[in-house]
């Protein structure tokens, strides 16, 4: 806040804070934008309100900020810049290593003048709620605050401002401080330090001295060296080497590390107020826009499947409150447009009219499984869009843009042949122990087939194993002898069936046969016959007869369904056991 007199002198200021409470859901996949201008050594990086990106470049005496479309300001330093932060004022405070002091840069002027000293100050500064400013040293790796108190009115004489919070080497889990090179302050001043030597996050909570191990993550931090914290408490941290770290906070503590998808980040972060993320990348800055983003899935066949669907879009919540998805009232929520489509597997609640509401806690997030098909040749759009109530403000929607292509022609789909199916032994005696092998052979031109091979004999299945030595091929399964020996006297039909795959069609082989013969003598185990009554009366007596002669080759066996003393009616069924014991070589026709 300002006040100025009628001559529009300022006469004074005061510093104003609050915390805004509400959802904002962002996508957890960022587009990376730009281009910024090559830079030469950047280190710090801050946002304003406005959008307005500051960054120091440590090997000149620049002070660069970009604004709307890239435009660029310069001002002068003198020279190594280090850290950045900004006040809610719109003051710019500078940690300037090669002259050991931190400047300060009034809102809208263009020359910095020099507050403090600190020896040489790192890559982050931080400005709490009440306008106290906060600096580490890289050479006595301690924290330092700079009270408002002492450099709202310029010195003059001296630059003692700066007082200690801890020295290096203070004492934390698991051993002591190293370099403290990177900080990020939350809405309620606790301050976050990354520890480059011991790959560690600590948080000092606001009017404390004491940090405490938040983060100890040995894996996915590689030397962090820049730091940034979301409204929901979401910590991404950017590392000496390797991708940034995105550590998300929920339930009162921090998930494990997930490198994001940003190819490389090092020494600033910085977060604007829409949730956009700014990563100091090798001479030049990332710029991750998560309010929007694209899918595009790779080309495909017609009818096909994009060979990488589905593919996640994910949304979280970033902001402090949790966020409510709408429920519409008709259609869907999500809207998905286009040849796309939502997979089961999705977390991301699929909303009718008839649905509850639905909410996303803050820190948290869900996903949309999309999936792309190509009707036609040719190119395809669509969108995924979902309503919600960002920055409480209800019907707010969330759009990725989806992209898919059909250029691969359509494949070429051949039909294998199979073999006439021979069975070894051709036939057994009934009751033999004996396995019998069914087997025949596959055709093909080009690549071998991947679809099975199925052998079908009296009504079961047999998975067939193939050579590998190329077309033809032989194929063959084994029935095993207590399979054989159960079986009656009769022929059985042996089919084999070769299932399709992406290269191939289905293909049937011709009938094979086998057959279970009766030796003389030896009876078979108890067969079923299933009668149907022709004309109706009382079943009197059951005669199991052959060629006129009762009990001969086949004979009567207890046990069916057919009683006699029962009235039975034209057309009924029941049936009569019985059991076949040939008397000499040759067919033996049955009558009962």
């Amino acid at each position: 806040m300002e006040l100025v007199n009628t001559s529009g002198t300022l006469i004074t200021t005061a510093l104003l804070s609050g915390t805004g409470t509400g959802p904002m859901a962002l996508f957890s996949t960022p587009v990376s934008s730009g281009p910024y201008p090559q830079l030469t050594a950047p280190r710090g990086i801050t946002v304003d309100a406005k959008g307005d990106v500051y960054v120091t470049e440590s090997t000149g005496d620049d002070i660069d900020k970009f604004g709307p479309g890239f435009a660029e300001t310069q001002y002068r330093t003198e020279g190594g810049g280090g850290g950045t932060a900004i006040d809610g004022a719109g003051n710019l405070f500078l940690g300037l290593p090669a002259a050991n002091v931190i400047d300060e840069l009034r809102a809208g002027k263009t020359s910095p003048f020099d507050i403090a000293s600190i020896p040489s100050p790192d890559n982050n500064l931080q400005v709490d709620s009440l306008g106290n400013l906060f600096v580490t040293s890289s050479a006595d790796n301690s924290l330092y605050e700079i009270p408002l108190s002492l450099y709202e009115i310029p010195p003059t004489t001296t630059l003692s401002n700066a007082v200690m919070i801890f020295a290096g080497g203070t004492a934390v889990t698991g051993g002591t401080t190293g370099r403290i090179v990177a900080t990020a302050i939350d809405a309620a001043d606790n301050l976050y330090l990354a520890d480059y030597d011991n790959n560690r996050i600590y948080k000092l909570a606001a009017g404390t001295s004491t940090p405490v191990t938040i983060i100890d993550d040995q894996v996915n931090l590689n030397g962090p060296q820049g730091l940034a914290i979301d409204a929901a408490g979401t910590l991404y941290v950017t590392c000496a080497s390797g991708a940034p770290v995105r550590y998300a906070y929920t339930a009162g503590a921090y998930s494990a590390g997930q490198p994001m998808p940003t190819a490389f980040g090092q020494y600033g972060a910085a977060i604007g107020g829409d949730g956009t993320l700014y990563f100091i990348d090798g001479n030049s800055i990332t710029k991750n826009v998560r309010t929007s983003t694209t899918v595009n899935f790779a080309s495909t066949v017609v009818g096909s499947a994009s060979p990488d669907s589905p593919q996640a879009v994910s949304l979280e919540n970033d902001g402090n409150a949790p966020l409510t998805f709408g429920v519409p009232s008709s259609g869907g929520n999500p809207i998905i447009t286009g040849d796309f489509s939502i997979g089961n597997g999705s977390t991301c609640p699929q909303l009718t009219s008839a649905s509850g509401t639905y909410t996303l806690a803050t820190g948290a997030s869900c996903t949309d499984l999309i999936s792309f098909i190509a009707p036609t040749t040719g190119n395809f759009g669509g969108t995924l869009v979902t309503t919600d109530d960002t920055l409480n403000v209800p019907g707010s929607t969330q759009t990725a843009s989806l992209n898919g292509t059909d250029t691969l022609p359509p494949p070429v789909i051949l039909v294998p042949v199979l073999g006439t199916t021979s069975v070894t032994p051709a036939a057994v005696l009934l009751g033999a122990s004996q396995s019998i092998t069914i087997a025949t052979t596959v055709t093909y031109s080009g690549s071998q087939p991947t679809g099975v091979l199925t052998f079908t004999f009296n009504g079961i299945g047999y998975t067939a194993t193939c050579t590998t030595a190329g077309s033809p091929e032989t194929c063959s399964a084994t029935v095993p002898a207590a399979t054989i020996a159960a079986l009656s006297a009769s022929s059985y039909p042996v089919t084999a069936a070769l299932a399709a795959d992406s290269t191939y069609s289905a293909a049937t082989g011709s009938n094979g046969a086998f057959a279970v013969n009766a030796a003389v003598g030896i009876p078979s185990v108890t067969q079923t016959a299933t009668v149907t009554i022709a004309t109706g009366g009382t079943l009197g007596a059951i005669n199991v007869l052959t060629q006129g002669a009762a009990n001969k080759d086949f004979q009567y066996v207890a046990g069916g369904t057919c009683t006699t003393g029962i009235l039975y009616n034209p057309t009924d069924t029941c049936t009569v056991l019985y059991t076949f014991s040939a008397t000499r070589p040759g067919q033996r026709p049955w009558r009962g």
